[in-house]
C-alpha cells in the first residue's frame, strides 16, 4: 500500500520520464547516422519510464516492450507505428506532437484520431487543424475501407492538404460515385487498437 502523495509523485516522474523518451526518439529519427549512442538513450528512457510502478491516476507502462523493433519499423516510415505513436502524443503530448509528425510519413496530411465505443464516436482533429470532419463523413470514409465503426476500435485518419474537406461532404450525399472514390483512396486509415479483449487487428466491416 502507498499513500495518495506517494502515488502522485510516481505521476509527475513517469510523465518526466515519458517526456524524455519522446525527445530521445525524435533525436534519434533525426539522426541520419542512426548513432548507436542515440539509439541507446532511446532504450534507456523507454526502460526508465516503464519502471515506475503505478501512480494515483496511471498506471505502470510497457513502451519499453519490442522497443528495439518499433524504433526500426519508424526509421522505414511504417505507417501503422507512427500512427500509434502520433495517436499518444496528439491529446497529451503537444510540445512533442509538431516536431515527431514533421518526421512522420503524414508531415503533409491532416490527422484525425476516432475513438469508437460501443455506439458512439469521439473525434479529435490534431492541433492547428483547419477543419475537423463530421462523424458522418467519417464513418463513410473507414466503412469506404471495409472496416467496423461503433464497435470500440480506433483510428488515425490521414488526408491530404490538397483535399477539400467540403467536397469530400457533399460528394458523400452525389451521384458522383467515381470523383468520390478518387478522393476515398488518397485517405489512409490506419487501426490502432480494440477495446475487446483479444481483437489484434482490424475486422471487416462485412
Amino acid at each position: 500500500m502507498s499513500d495518495a502523495i506517494t502515488d502522485i509523485a510516481r505521476d509527475e516522474q513517469r510523465a518526466r520520464n515519458f517526456s524524455e523518451y519522446l525527445s530521445a526518439l525524435r533525436t534519434y529519427l533525426m539522426d541520419s547516422d542512426s548513432s548507436r549512442k542515440n539509439f541507446t538513450k532511446v532504450i534507456e528512457a523507454a526502460r526508465s519510464t516503464d519502471a515506475i510502478r503505478r501512480g494515483y491516476w496511471s498506471g505502470q507502462t510497457s513502451i519499453s516492450e519490442n522497443i528495439e523493433k518499433k524504433i526500426k519499423k519508424l526509421k522505414k516510415n511504417d505507417k501503422t507505428e507512427w500512427a500509434r505513436l502520433l495517436a499518444m502524443t496528439i491529446t497529451d503530448w503537444p510540445e512533442h506532437y509538431g516536431g515527431l509528425k514533421k518526421l512522420s510519413p503524414f508531415k503533409e496530411k491532416y490527422l484525425h484520431l476516432v475513438d469508437y465505443g460501443n455506439g458512439f464516436m469521439d473525434v479529435y482533429a490534431v492541433p492547428r487543424a483547419p477543419f475537423k470532419l463530421g462523424n458522418g463523413t467519417i464513418n463513410r470514409i473507414i466503412a469506404s475501407k471495409n472496416m467496423k465503426i461503433y464497435d470500440t476500435d480506433d483510428y488515425l485518419i490521414a488526408i491530404s492538404k490538397s483535399t477539400n474537406p467540403c467536397e469530400l461532404a457533399d460528394l458523400a450525399d452525389s451521384d458522383n460515385h467515381r470523383r468520390y472514390d478518387q478522393i476515398l483512396q488518397t485517405i489512409d486509415v490506419i487501426w490502432l487498437r480494440c477495446g475487446i479483449v483479444g481483437i489484434n487487428g482490424p475486422r471487416p466491416a462485412k
